[in-house]
């Protein structure tokens, strides 16, 4: 029993040896060849020979990142730094404060006070992405 308990792990360890060093005995009857799994083969889009560089361009234009002699993953690199920057959302008035501050207000200005309220409760907990009026094409 021992025995054969011994070559099973054996095997079981040269099965992994070979996977991990990229052995094409046991990688591609597994994964196939060209690979399903790693990231060393190039995506349909780059295959094509689409970059993506006019919607890349697209999308900094909008977020007002100079385009100019960048290349697609200049672009992407801009483009995420731009977006992982966090926009603070103002806090909401709790409930109660909300209603007395309602009661002194005229019937228009509370009218707009409950839109503003309600749209500050909506994006709570939420990315937000601000894109300022005058970067837009």
């Amino acid at each position: 029993m021992k025995a054969f308990l011994s070559v099973l792990l054996l095997l079981s360890l040269s099965v992994n040896v070979g996977f991990l060093t990229g052995c094409s005995t046991f990688h591609d009857p597994v994964y196939g060849n060209p690979c399903r799994v790693s990231g060393t083969n190039a995506s349909a889009s780059a295959q094509r020979g689409d970059d993506g560089l006019p919607h890349l361009v697209r999308i900094a234009g909008l977020l007002g990142i100079p385009t100019a002699g960048k290349s697609p993953s200049d672009l992407a690199g801009d483009i995420c730094y731009a977006l992982d920057r966090s926009t603070p959302v103002p806090a909401a008035m709790d409930d109660r404060a909300f209603e007395e501050m309602a009661s002194a207000l005229g019937s228009s200005q509370e009218a707009a006070m409950r839109k503003y309220h309600r749209f500050v409760k909506e994006l709570q907990d939420k990315r937000v992405i601000a894109v300022a009026p005058e970067n837009r094409p």
